[in-house]
């Protein structure tokens, strides 16, 4: 019996976990979408430094209050700054 209350919590942790990276996921797909509408594509990859550090500054104010908000706004920002650096050494814009 304590073996499946044991491992119904480490289930439940693993899901967290996932929890937060899909959510981080899907808030640096989010910036990426408007950031794109609102000053381009090829700017944003351009000015790829400064975007990261917008990113880096504002969502943890965004998602400023819990732990789980916290980790959901550095991992989006480490996706952004990923997926810029990505882009800018492919396309090399």
């Amino acid at each position: 019996m304590i073996h499946s209350i044991i491992s119904n919590l480490n289930f439940e942790h693993q899901l967290h976990k996932m929890e937060v990276i899909i959510l981080a996921i899907l808030a640096a797909a989010s910036l990426m979408i408007i950031g794109s509408k609102i000053i381009g594509f090829k700017r944003m990859v351009h000015h790829h430094k400064l975007v990261d550090i917008t990113a880096t500054v504002g969502l943890p104010m965004l998602f400023f209050g819990s732990f789980a908000g916290m980790a959901t706004a550095i991992l989006a920002g480490v996706f952004i700054s990923l997926f810029l650096w990505i882009v800018n050494r492919l396309m090399s814009f």
